[in-house]
C-alpha cells in the first residue's frame, strides 16, 4: 500500500509537471524562460568570480542586502497590520 505522503507528493509532482508543460507549450513563454535562465547563469558566474576574489566583501554585501530586504518586509507587514487595525 502506498503511504499517503508518497501519494500526495506524486500528485503534486504531476501537477507541477502539467503546469510546466502548459506554460512551456507557448514559444513566447519558452523564450522568456530561456532568457531568465541565461540571466541567472550570468549572475551566478559573476557571484562565483566575486566570491573567489573577495569573499569578505561578498559576505558584507549579502548581509547588507539581507537587512534591507528584512526592513522592507517588516515595513510592508506593519503597513498591512495598521490598515487592518483601522478597518476594524
Amino acid at each position: 500500500m502506498v503511504k499517503q505522503g508518497n501519494a500526495m507528493m506524486t500528485f503534486i509532482t504531476g501537477l507541477a509537471m502539467g503546469a510546466a508543460a502548459v506554460f512551456l507549450s507557448k514559444k513566447e513563454n519558452r523564450d522568456i524562460a530561456k532568457k531568465k535562465l541565461e540571466d541567472t547563469k550570468k549572475a551566478a558566474q559573476k557571484l562565483k568570480t566575486d566570491l573567489e576574489k573577495n569573499p569578505e566583501k561578498v559576505k558584507k554585501d549579502a548581509i547588507t542586502k539581507g537587512k534591507q530586504i528584512a526592513s522592507s518586509v517588516t515595513n510592508k507587514a506593519k503597513k498591512v497590520t495598521d490598515e487592518k487595525a483601522t478597518e476594524e
